[in-house]
């Protein structure tokens, strides 16, 4: 009978893009889930803000979880470009802005809670709030990722065409 096979045990934070995705039988570090849960209290207390500003009801397109939604993706897009480039950003940086403030700044559950209650109130809207947003989102973080790539390569001195160099993973 032979052993399962092995996998190496390099660190965490360098097996995953987001460095929050242990493998199998391993958690993450400690301070990667602390810096998580405090760029996550920023980002919601952001979009407390921002509902706050631009409140809704019911029978109206939802304003600030749509702005929320779109900034979260074009800031996530631009901020990719520099997490993901190697010796640029860390796994901490990673877990706090991109995990922490943008995933809670950003909200799936209230775009489909948003929906579901305008589908009952205003049916016209939920079509171009759910679709609007899916495709928004998406363009924002494209735009994002366009332009942070341009700068990144206009300060590295090289040409935008090229985006950063792609992250390899370290064999041990």
């Amino acid at each position: 009978m032979s052993s399962p096979p092995t996998t190496p045990t390099a660190d965490t934070a360098a097996d995953s893009p987001a460095g929050l995705r242990p493998r199998p039988g391993r958690l993450p570090r400690l301070h990667l889930l602390l810096l998580t849960a405090l760029g996550g209290a920023l980002g919601s207390l952001a979009r407390l803000g921002v509902n706050s500003a631009l409140p809704w009801d019911a029978a109206h397109f939802p304003w600030a979880t749509f702005a929320e939604n779109l900034t979260g993706s074009f800031l996530l897009g631009w901020l990719l470009v520099y997490l993901l480039t190697p010796r640029r950003a860390s796994a901490e940086a990673r877990a706090f802005l991109a995990t922490g403030v943008l995933g809670s700044f950003t909200t799936f559950s209230a775009l489909i809670g948003e929906s579901a209650i305008l589908a009952d109130n205003a049916p016209a809207l939920t079509g171009l709030y759910a679709a609007g947003s899916v495709v928004g989102g998406l363009f924002c973080a494209a735009l994002g990722f366009r332009l942070g790539r341009r700068l990144h390569s206009t300060r590295a001195g090289s040409s935008p065409a090229h985006g950063p160099e792609p992250r390899r993973r370290q064999e041990s």
